[in-house]
C-alpha cells in the first residue's frame, strides 16, 4: 500500500484480498480456516474490550445477530447481510457480493460464532446451507443456539 493505513480507510478489494491470501500464505501456511479465527478473535475483542463491550450482555443472542448487518456495512461498501428467523434456528445470508471470497464467508460467520460464544452460548452449532466455499453465489450459515 502507498499510503499509511488506518481504521476508516478504504481499500480496494482487490488488493485487499490479495494481502489477506499473501497473509494467510505467508504465516499460516495457505490455511484458509484461519479467516474463521480471525472473525471468532475480532468478536471477543469487540466484545470484551472494543466497541460492543457496553451493547450487549450475556444471553443477547437474538439481538446481537440482528446486529451483524451491521457489522458487514460498517467494513464493507458492498454485498449485503441478512437475518432470516427460524423456529429454533437463526440463519446469516450474506449476498450481492461482487467478488464472492471464502475470506469474507469465514472471517463473517466466525464473528457471528464467536460472538455468540461469548455472550454464553452453550452447544452453539452450524450448519453451511450455502458457501463461497462450496462455489455458491451467497452464503448461508444456520446457527443454533442455546
Amino acid at each position: 500500500f502507498s499510503l499509511p493505513i488506518l481504521p476508516v480507510t478504504r481499500i480496494p478489494v482487490d488488493a485487499f484480498l490479495r494481502f489477506n491470501e499473501e497473509m494467510v500464505q505467508r504465516f499460516y501456511g495457505g490455511d484458509q480456516g484461519v479467516w474463521w479465527q480471525f472473525g471468532v478473535k475480532s468478536a471477543e475483542y469487540a466484545l470484551g474490550q472494543g466497541q460492543l463491550k457496553a451493547m450487549f450482555s450475556p444471553g443477547d443472542f437474538r439481538r446481537f445477530l440482528f446486529f451483524t448487518p451491521g457489522i458487514w456495512k460498517g467494513y464493507f461498501t458492498e454485498g449485503e447481510m441478512e437475518v432470516l428467523p427460524g423456529q429454533g434456528y437463526t440463519d446469516l445470508r450474506i449476498f450481492k457480493v461482487p467478488k464472492p471470497h471464502v475470506y469474507f464467508e469465514l472471517s463473517v460467520m466466525g464473528f457471528g460464532a464467536g460472538g455468540l460464544t461469548f455472550l454464553g452460548a452453550k452447544n452453539l452449532k452450524h450448519e453451511v446451507l450455502k458457501g463461497f466455499t462450496r462455489n455458491d453465489s451467497d452464503v448461508v450459515y444456520r446457527f443454533n443456539v442455546s
